[in-house]
């Protein structure tokens, strides 16, 4: 959820009810996007300036409400975002636009 002041992630159960929201708004101004691993939730994070592209990965805790981040990284590319995706096993992969490929085990990570 987004809007003027803040940026929300929300959990809902199966009929739609809220069982947990969180802010993300301190991680700054980057553009989020979920992921599923496995079983364990992803939130990217992607910020393009001049400077490049920077990406950071995050293990969403349900349970424990909080974010741990497990990548931070990028290049010196900023003309496209990174693309990240799943092969439904606990390995997620990061396409750089600088034409780096990164795989990250999260099971491995602990």
């Amino acid at each position: 959820y987004r809007d003027r002041s803040d940026r929300r992630l929300l959990l809902l159960d199966s009929d739609g009810a809220l069982i947990w929201d969180r802010s993300f708004a301190s991680l700054g101004a980057a553009t989020p996007s979920l992921l599923l691993a496995g079983n364990q939730p992803l939130l990217l994070m992607q910020n393009a300036t001049r400077a490049g592209t920077r990406v950071d990965l995050y293990t969403i805790d349900v349970a424990g409400e909080s974010l741990t981040r497990i990548f931070s990284g990028g290049g010196p590319v900023a003309s496209r975002p990174a693309t990240a995706w799943s092969d439904g096993t606990d390995r997620v992969f990061l396409a750089i636009p600088d034409g780096s490929i990164l795989a990250l085990d999260i099971a491995a990570g602990g």
